[in-house]
């Protein structure tokens, strides 16, 4: 079994690839809310999303915030099962 310390700086890492996090975000946009962005469209300030799309479409993707966080965390879980196994 893996310790806990080597767990979370696995997930850190994961998430340091800017790439990967736009992907993740565009992907679990458009599953929940069936918005299609460009990762383009998508930066990071801190742990703000900055996301470049018309006031509608930012009205949807606020109403499904929370399904679209479980479903970039449980993309980055998965991810990190792979790479523990």
């Amino acid at each position: 079994m893996e310790p806990i310390s080597s767990f979370f700086g696995k997930f850190r890492k994961l998430f340091d690839n800017d790439q990967a996090k736009k992907e993740s975000v565009v992907n679990s946009i458009f599953e929940v809310a069936k918005i299609e962005i460009s990762p383009k469209d998508v930066s990071f300030k801190g742990n703000i999303v900055n996301i470049k799309c018309s006031p509608l479409e930012k009205t949807e993707i606020l109403m499904g915030r929370d399904k679209i966080i479980d479903r970039i965390n449980l993309k980055a879980k998965k991810k990190i099962a792979e790479e523990i196994f």
